[in-house]
């Protein structure tokens, strides 16, 4: 009537796979750390380059243009960082 299925799984090919996997996370620590600082320094570069564009706008009396331009820059930073990915 009923078929009982035997399913033994060897428990050294199951501790094998465990620590292949995570022997390849630990290779790649130094890679999401890299990403991370690179996000980290890219994010401030726009803010910095944008609050430039504001201020040099600004002072040429185009505060409305100053927004804009700081919008767009940031949009084109992300842009090109999009891109690199």
């Amino acid at each position: 009537m009923e078929e009982i299925i035997d399913v033994r799984a060897d428990i050294g090919t199951i501790l094998d796979k465990v620590e292949g996997w995570i022997n390849g996370l630990i290779r790649l620590v130094p890679n999401l750390i890299a990403a991370a600082l690179l996000l980290v320094v890219f994010y401030l570069l726009a803010r910095l380059l944008s609050y430039a564009v504001t201020q040099t706008l600004a002072r040429r009396g185009r505060p409305a243009l100053a927004n804009v331009g700081a919008a767009l820059f940031r949009c084109e930073l992300c842009g090109i960082l999009g891109d690199a990915a």
